[in-house]
């Protein structure tokens, strides 16, 4: 969809950012539930060290296009997404940040001091299965819209669903996890910001069931 996140100033957001490793894409999901509009809308940013991006024709053409976000040298300046997230808060509600605890531990403590309200969230079966299931259910019924995103639509097709015993289900990358080619940042920072959301529709939520402890 034609969207633009200049048009939901104001609106309450939540920001799932996963940081991967330093040479690979990082991908920060801005999510808006159905509000002034009638369908959840999503903003989906990446990041990725210039270096990273001169080695593959796709990532230059998508970086030339806007779609990712170069940072200098052969690893990702974490304070290109910091930046942006100041300019979220400044122009968004900001009601949390989840982040995936691997590789993010310095750059969560810098911006909790800054204010930022960080929530812990593990990539395990437990934080992502229900908010995947959703989000999939949300896709089918056309509840959700995203901007017009190459890159986010290229990693949902890298997207496979790992089902275990109990029909949880887990992302997976494309053709099996020694595909490294296949990345799927965007979307794992897109079901982090649902998992939060739905624990806040919960009427009674059961703090331990829908999220874990959340590590401060």
């Amino acid at each position: 969809a034609d969207i633009k996140l200049e048009d939901m100033k104001g609106e309450p957001c939540i920001v799932g950012i996963d940081l991967a490793s330093k040479i690979d894409i990082a991908s920060m999901a801005v999510l808006f539930p159905p509000g002034k509009h009638p369908k959840w809308r999503a903003f989906v940013k990446h990041y990725l060290p210039e270096d990273t991006i001169a080695e593959r024709d796709r990532y230059q053409g998508w970086h030339a296009g806007g779609w990712l976000t170069s940072t200098p040298g052969n690893v990702t300046d974490y304070e290109y997404i910091a930046e942006d997230l100041r300019e979220l808060k400044s122009n968004h509600e900001i009601r949390e940040v989840p982040f995936d605890p691997f590789q993010a531990t310095l750059f969560s403590i810098q911006m909790m001091d800054e204010g930022f309200p960080m929530i812990e969230v593990g990539a395990t079966v437990k934080n992502f299965s229900e908010p995947m299931k959703q989000l999939e259910a949300l896709i089918l019924e056309r509840k959700i819209e995203f901007s017009r995103d190459p890159v986010l639509q290229w990693m949902f097709s890298c997207v496979t669903a790992k089902m275990d015993l109990k029909d949880n289900i887990y992302p997976n990358r494309g053709d099996g996890v020694h595909d490294k080619k296949s990345k799927i940042d965007g979307v794992v920072a897109l079901i982090m910001a649902l998992n939060r959301w739905m624990v806040h529709e919960e009427q009674q939520p059961s703090v331990y069931q829908s999220r874990g402890i959340i590590s401060l």
